[in-house]
């Protein structure tokens, strides 16, 4: 009996000694190895209840296989000293977002706040492990209802997404998240000379090439089109232009529809040009030389 209760006794004070579970994550999210300091792609989205999978059909479809394509493309970049900056693309759009983010520890919420007021994203931290990070998508609750502490700031959960983490471009001479490689997504207040929307097309095509700079670097098997804003279609033989009408997040860099347009015409002159191709080369290098042409010829006709 003694004996029992002498490793009762032990196990009680053993277990008060472990950290609670938001402390684990707290210390995951901060450990400067294993934390969510460093850049983090969308990967699935799906809805509670789905963790396991679901059935399509007589077919079990895993939760890594629910890909919402309306999200591929999107990332997250978390910085050590709080700041944040991602991408986020939902259907035909994107935007790219700068801010801050901070860790509540006491409900595992992940909170993102950036120069406007009225933008605030939340999420639950379900998991950070093996490369992968499982967050929830929390809204905010409606005012004056009377609920728990954490009702009174937060609604059900929406949705479950997953993140996995890309180590070979954040801090590299191919980072193409930072904020200079992707100022020319910011639309201009006031219509542009010729010349300069020759020159945003030319920083549209640059961030391309970073894109595959990068992919090539890391010697990865597949590549993601998705997240570009390019009006190009990539192809294992080359690249193609698309029409104005396939390109939305595109368009959305110009200062008008008008200028859009003018910067299309802009890109089929260079189509135009007779650009040499080269052999024995993978079809990522063969884009890359593309690019690089077309980008030339772009700025060229700016010179004449």
């Amino acid at each position: 009996m003694n004996i029992k209760i002498i490793s009762l006794a032990a196990l009680f004070f053993l277990s008060s000694c472990l950290p609670s579970p938001s402390s684990v994550l707290s210390l995951l999210l901060s450990d400067p190895d294993t934390g969510i300091v460093g850049k983090w792609d969308f990967r699935t989205s799906y809805l509670p209840g789905q963790e396991d999978g679901f059935k399509a059909g007589e077919v079990n479809v895993s939760v890594e296989n629910l890909v919402n394509s309306d999200y591929i493309g999107s990332y997250y970049v978390f910085n050590a000293d709080g700041t944040y900056r991602s991408l986020h693309t939902e259907g035909l759009t994107e935007e790219y977002i700068e801010g801050r983010w901070s860790f509540d520890e006491k409900d595992s919420l992940l909170r993102f706040e950036t120069n406007k007021a009225t933008q605030q994203k939340i999420f639950k931290v379900n998991y950070l492990k093996n490369n992968k990070l499982s967050l929830s998508d929390v809204r905010p609750a409606e005012q004056g209802k009377k609920t728990s502490y954490l009702d009174k700031l937060y609604t059900e959960i929406s949705h479950h997404y997953t993140f996995q983490a890309d180590e070979d471009v954040v801090d590299t001479e191919h980072d193409y998240t930072v904020r200079e490689a992707n100022d020319w997504r910011i639309k201009p207040q006031k219509p542009e000379t010729d010349g300069q929307i020759r020159e945003r097309i030319a920083a549209n095509i640059d961030y391309a090439i970073m894109y595959l700079d990068a992919h090539l670097e890391s010697k990865k098997k597949s590549i993601r089109y998705a997240g570009l804003a390019s009006p190009f279609m990539f192809a294992s033989n080359g690249i193609a232009l698309h029409p104005m009408e396939r390109v939305k997040a595109w368009k959305d860099m110009f200062y008008s529809y008008e200028q859009a347009v003018l910067g299309h015409g802009f890109l089929k002159e260079a189509f135009a040009t007779h650009i040499k191709v080269p052999e024995n080369k993978s079809h990522v290098e063969l884009q890359r030389h593309l690019l690089v042409e077309i980008k030339r010829q772009v700025l060229k006709r700016n010179s004449i």
